[in-house]
């Protein structure tokens, strides 16, 4: 252990510290880290919360099951990592108790079904009637497809880069010469493209967006379906003064 530490070698480490409680088998978590401070070791047990699986049992150096707390090995007594914080002892006291009721995770060998949820047996072997589970819905970035991942797409590359208005690579959206489209574009409050016919779709998705913006909890109802509406939304107490006159000058701009 004493080598391992000042190799700073993690692995070996772990391997002499399995030496160790063989050979001192009555040698606890807590008897070990305070003789790994006596000694000025390079390593530090430490004792965490941390959520294990219904097939993992978290078993001390003396044997017993379902300990608390799981035993990690740092070079550090304080967290390195943000993520680490919440679950880190509060001090050097805290986690000695906690190692008195800690282990290391290990698989406990017992399957389980993932049909009724039981230990001891797999879906082929369960009694119960066959659960259908949702699966999560594979789509395709690219051609927008469901059944296969962009990797497995047979269509041409698509340029992310490319202008987001008439797909051409040699320019970006800003700077497109064509007139405003949205052909494909479909309303994400509505689901719809192009509710006021007298209008192009890209005009109408602008407002559906802006009137969705600034009336936010005020109704949950479906997009303005004609001008009259959109009005009265810009018009509601709790907008700003900076607000309204934000959504004025956009429909104005539109020529709705």
């Amino acid at each position: 252990m004493q080598k391992a530490s000042e190799e700073k070698d993690l692995e070996d480490f772990r391997e002499a510290l399995k030496i160790y409680s063989k050979a001192v088998p009555d040698a606890t978590f807590v008897d070990i880290e305070n003789k790994m401070r006596r000694d000025n070791l390079n390593f530090y047990l430490i004792a965490m919360e941390k959520p294990v699986g219904d097939c993992i049992s978290v078993i001390n150096l003396q044997g017993k099951l379902d300990c608390k707390f799981v035993v990690g090995f740092y070079y550090s007594p304080k967290p390195q990592r943000a993520n680490l914080k919440e679950r880190w002892p509060e001090s050097v006291e805290g986690n000695l108790e906690r190692l008195e009721d800690a282990g290391i995770p290990y698989d406990r060998e017992i399957p389980k079904c993932s049909n009724c949820g039981e230990m001891g047996h797999t879906a082929r072997g369960c009694k119960e009637e066959h659960v259908v589970h949702e699966r999560v819905e594979v789509k395709c970035v690219n051609c927008g497809a469901v059944g296969h991942r962009a990797r497995d797409c047979t269509e041409p590359r698509r340029d992310r880069f490319a202008c987001r208005n008439c797909g051409s690579s040699e320019h970006k959206a800003a700077e497109c010469p064509n007139p405003r489209s949205a052909e494909g574009v479909e309303c994400k409050r509505c689901n719809e493209g192009d509710t006021i016919q007298s209008k192009s779709k890209y005009s109408y998705m602008l407002i559906c967006t802006l009137s969705r913006s600034f009336r936010e909890g005020l109704s949950t109802g479906p997009c303005p379906e004609n001008l009259s509406q959109l009005r009265v939304s810009m018009n509601v107490p709790f907008l700003s003064k900076a607000s309204r006159l934000f959504l004025s000058f956009s429909v104005l701009a539109l020529g709705l």
